[in-house]
């Protein structure tokens, strides 16, 4: 004696759950694929603290994902650029992420900052030179040119440039500055586009204090302009992102079918 235990309407129920899978298997690949291309782009900013020395802010914000959808199954991590469409953020003033990072992960030359195109514009750097801190500069805590600097620096030669700076120094301001205080030497910024007396291209701060000699003034190295700056290959973006593809994709797809699959169930 046997009990015997069948299940009709096995091929049909069969044919509904492929049906209902193959349904939601757009929207649950382009869920694993964005969570993937997010995976990424924190193991990128995670190697950015590792191989640059004290990366700003900035820089580490420097990615974005471009997000799958069920119509469009590819995630993308991308960096910053002045032209960023989809959900990436609004556009900026301050220099975009491929502008320094590009040079950093291919080797080669680095682009201008805004800040140097403006001191172009303003006809102060001469085409081909680019700027690194003198010896007088204020630096913020990642060894760069602090920004209240970098605007003195545009204001003073009087370039808004269309490149994200405003503001001019005046005249009499300028005057002002000159002219100093009982406690603070006066000073104005003045620049070599060459070679000057033994002195290296760039700006300098031009300080006038009063000894009992006279009216006495020194200078003091700002912004050197120097040659196009070659980097090479440090960061290993596309290496990064292979290497997370290939371990979470799989992993975080079968994730989301879970999901998918509880949900059809109506757990």
């Amino acid at each position: 004696m046997a009990t015997e235990i069948k299940i009709t309407g096995l091929d049909e129920l069969k044919k509904n759950l492929i049906d209902a899978v193959q349904d939601k298997f757009p929207l649950t690949m382009a869920i694993a694929l964005t969570k993937t291309a997010k995976d990424i782009q924190a193991a990128e900013i995670e190697e950015m603290k590792v191989v640059f020395n004290r990366p700003t802010p900035w820089a580490l914000g420097g990615t974005w994902v471009d997000t799958a959808t069920k119509e469009k199954l590819v995630a993308v991590v991308k960096l910053k650029d002045e032209f960023m469409g989809g959900t990436a953020p609004a556009k900026s003033v301050g220099t975009p992420a491929i502008k320094f990072l590009e040079p950093q992960i291919m080797g080669g030359e680095r682009h201008a900052k805004r800040f140097e195109l403006a001191l172009r514009y303003a006809g102060v750097l001469p085409d081909k030179m680019f700027i690194v801190p003198g010896k007088g500069a204020e630096i913020d805590q990642y060894g760069n040119m602090t920004h209240g600097l970098i605007n003195q620096l545009i204001a003073w030669f009087r370039t808004s440039a269309g490149v994200g700076y405003g503001g001019k120094t005046t005249e009499e301001r300028k005057e002002r500055l000159l002219k100093g205080t009982k406690k603070k030497a006066g000073y104005e910024y003045v620049f070599f586009r060459t070679w000057f007396r033994g002195r290296q291209p760039g700006i300098y701060r031009k300080s006038y204090y009063y000894t009992g000699a006279g009216l006495q003034g020194s200078l003091l190295p700002i912004a050197m302009f120097v040659k196009k700056p070659m980097y090479k290959k440090r960061f290993d973006f596309f290496g990064i992102g292979n290497k997370v593809a290939d371990t979470m994709l799989q992993h975080n797809f079968a994730l989301q079918m879970e999901e998918t699959l509880k949900r059809l169930n109506g757990q």
